[in-house]
């Protein structure tokens, strides 16, 4: 089939497609704004050891006894112990009902309380790389200051759960706290180019679908031979002849 035919069908209905292009940037912003949630992530690193001496050692031994307390302080940090103090206090200062916009709030034996499974899949308690003795503190959430409260009421009650549980007696920020946004889409200028491109596919394809379904692409025989799979054998001659007799033309 002629590509020029199909360029051709697309070219008439041009405004058509431009039209819907423009819907396709604008359906595509206002999804962005409206539709999609930036997702912002606090993180804080936290030195953990025996004690503030022990960190100017290096020898085999402290490598050894800070890996394995790092180690136990990254499941201590994420117990439920530790998790459920961080959810009371994050009840008490923003309440049960601002929370739940984030959170599913569960009814426990002492009242409301955040359930488990949400302040373990939003919060990251992970060692540093190259580093033995440095833990880093990550929370995920729509809302930046509950990202950054969350980070920093488990950094609160870390040292006393480390010093019960552990044993350590040192632990200090290691850098200072930071707070980045993950956007859902990219950009406002990425976005619209994305929501055009794909309105443009659409509409396109809308357009050589109706015209495959009109049959105007059947232009001479070889067309009716290739989209039917009959075999052409002729084709009626036209005709015009003049009536002299009626002094009229005759089409035939």
């Amino acid at each position: 089939m002629n590509v020029l035919i199909i360029l051709k069908a697309l070219w008439q209905r041009k405004l058509f497609i431009v039209y819907i292009c423009i819907l396709g940037m604008a359906a595509a912003l206002c999804f962005k704004a409206f539709g999609v949630k930036n997702t912002y992530t606090y993180t804080a690193d936290y030195y953990i050891t025996n004690s503030e001496l022990s960190k100017l050692l290096v020898d085999v031994d402290t490598i050894n006894t800070d890996i394995q307390m790092t180690r136990s302080c990254k499941i201590l940090l994420k117990s439920e112990l530790a998790l459920d103090t961080v959810g009371k206090m994050l009840l008490k200062k923003y309440g049960e009902e601002y929370l739940s916009n984030y959170f599913q709030i569960e009814q426990g034996a002492e009242g409301a309380e955040i359930a488990y499974e949400d302040l373990y899949n939003c919060i990251s308690v992970e060692g540093v790389e190259d580093d033995t003795a440095v833990l880093e503190i990550t929370v995920q959430s729509e809302n930046p200051y509950i990202a950054k409260d969350t980070g920093q009421f488990l950094a609160y009650c870390a040292p006393y759960l480390i010093y019960y549980y552990v044993g350590s007696d040192y632990i200090s920020p290691y850098e200072n706290a930071r707070i980045t946004v993950n956007e859902g889409l990219p950009g406002n200028k990425k976005t619209a180019l994305l929501g055009a491109g794909l309105a443009f596919i659409l509409a396109a394809g809308f357009v050589i679908g109706g015209f495959f379904l009109s049959g105007r692409y059947i232009t001479d025989p070889k067309d009716v031979k290739d989209t039917s799979g009959l075999i052409v054998l002729g084709s009626i001659p036209y005709y015009k002849m003049q009536d002299t007799d009626q002094d009229r033309i005759i089409e035939v």
